[in-house]
């Protein structure tokens, strides 16, 4: 089980490389159904753990980017890649 405080500290690389993951796994696929399968694996992961999505939600932007509201570098790049290569 995890906790707030988990989410509120999780690495940002460790987090990136996961993203990555799912992304890879998914790319292939229809623009509709990538979206639609990560919010609902989103949804469900979160339900699974006893969080609200939009709790989720916060702590991932956060995570994402730095104080001052800059995208961390890992974050940017797959934001890059999405750009690029996903479609």
């Amino acid at each position: 089980m995890i906790n707030r405080d988990q989410m509120a500290n999780a690495y940002h690389r460790e987090v990136a490389s996961c993203a990555f993951m799912i992304i890879d796994a998914i790319q292939r696929d229809t623009p509709s159904n990538q979206a639609l399968a990560c919010v609902a694996v989103f949804k469900l992961i979160a339900e699974r753990f006893g969080f609200e999505p939009q709790d989720v939600a916060v702590y991932a932007s956060n995570l994402m980017n730095h104080a001052d509201g800059t995208a961390r570098p890992e974050f940017a790049a797959i934001r890059q890649y999405l750009k690029e290569e996903v479609g």
